[in-house]
């Protein structure tokens, strides 16, 4: 089999590419009619350039798109077992922890906010403390732990709705949770 060399970008594609890679939620659509492109070209096909379907004409533009989300994650360090391990962070935390180790302050200081471990912070996305008393806000608890769900293939869905691969029984949930937590040490996201 020959070596293909990869076709490259013309001017409007990369334009496209580089304004998907800006936009902040990389809205396909938006990032084409910037690039140029007629809203209904934009609707209709800009979502696929950026996929691995079948349907892509351009996959020089997908795999741009991808060689450069790859280099900016390299240019973090971020691997897939961070990722994974930030995730176990915020679907396991409890704000009571928090709670526990601040509940005989009368007048709670940044210090004392300080001294919280980050494990317990990393499900929090706000603390406000008013009047004596604390308000925490806590991070997308379902959603992490949706994505490590999917992660260890705890269900899958079918036409029928969700089938569930594991159940939960009165007392196993605990049991569960100290699995799922041993397995972020190990894990590797694909």
């Amino acid at each position: 089999m020959a070596n293909k060399t990869p076709k490259k970008l013309n001017r409007k594609e990369r334009l496209f590419a580089l304004e998907y890679l800006a936009d902040e939620k990389m809205n396909a659509e938006r990032a084409a009619i910037k690039a140029g492109y007629s809203k209904t070209v934009a609707r209709k096909k800009a979502f696929t350039w950026v996929g691995k379907s079948g349907q892509n004409e351009k996959t020089h533009v997908a795999d741009f798109v991808e060689e450069n989300l790859r280099k900016r994650l390299d240019k973090l360090e971020i691997d897939g077992t961070m990722v994974l391990k930030e995730i176990g962070k915020i679907a396991f935390s409890n704000p009571w922890d928090i709670l526990r180790m601040v509940e005989n302050k009368k007048d709670l200081t940044i210090d004392d906010l300080k001294k919280i471990p980050a494990e317990l912070l990393a499900g929090v996305s706000e603390i406000v403390v008013e009047d004596g008393k604390i308000r925490i806000k806590i991070a997308g608890k379902l959603k992490a732990l949706e994505l490590l769900g999917k992660k260890f293939q705890l269900w899958d869905s079918n036409s029928d709705g969700t089938k569930h691969i594991v159940e939960v029984v009165d007392g196993a949930a605990e049991d569960s949770i100290d699995f799922l937590k041993s397995q972020t040490d190990d894990l590797v996201m694909k």
